[in-house]
């Protein structure tokens, strides 16, 4: 709530936010099955489901939008590390917003609180931008991160079976 507060009289400083991300997507149900047995009988024929593997695909990404609209996403690996955050921060977020932000002296920067966000070299690399001010996240809010609905739109559509 007190994020939102703090946000609220913004306009024009939304116009130079970008909002950032990472997403997995799986064929898999994540391997959780529920199944309640009675007690003695775990290695019950019936009790040991049939899992087919074969088949599953499992995609990485990246990606970033601003008020203009989603940037292209960048495929990366389903464990993400702080170098590799870094690297695509670097390497595609600052050379988008030099270009769709051109004489902006600086943009708003959203991300979670994913681990690989909060990581002390990460926090440092951020605090080194003079173009960035990253925005205080509140904890355990995704849905203020307008990028989820970019990712619900991705899963429900076919647009995903271009990476396949």
């Amino acid at each position: 709530m007190a994020f939102a507060l703090e946000h609220l009289g913004w306009e024009e400083e939304w116009m130079c936010t970008i909002f950032s991300d990472e997403k997995v997507f799986s064929t898999d149900e994540n391997g959780k099955i529920t199944l309640w047995k009675t007690r003695g009988t775990r290695y019950a024929e019936e009790n040991i489901p049939f899992r087919a593997r074969c088949g599953r695909i499992t995609l990485a990404f990246w990606g970033c939008m601003t008020s203009r609209g989603p940037r292209p996403l960048v495929r990366t690996t389903p464990h993400m590390n702080s170098e590799g955050y870094i690297h695509i921060l670097s390497n595609v977020m600052m050379p988008y917003i030099a270009e769709t932000f051109p004489g902006i002296s600086y943009v708003n920067f959203v991300q979670d609180n994913s681990g690989v966000h909060r990581a002390r070299i990460v926090q440092n690399w951020l605090a080194r931008q003079p173009n960035l001010r990253t925005l205080n996240y509140p904890a355990k809010s995704p849905d203020l991160n307008v990028i989820e609905n970019l990712w619900v739109i991705l899963k429900e559509s076919s647009l995903l079976s271009d990476f396949v």
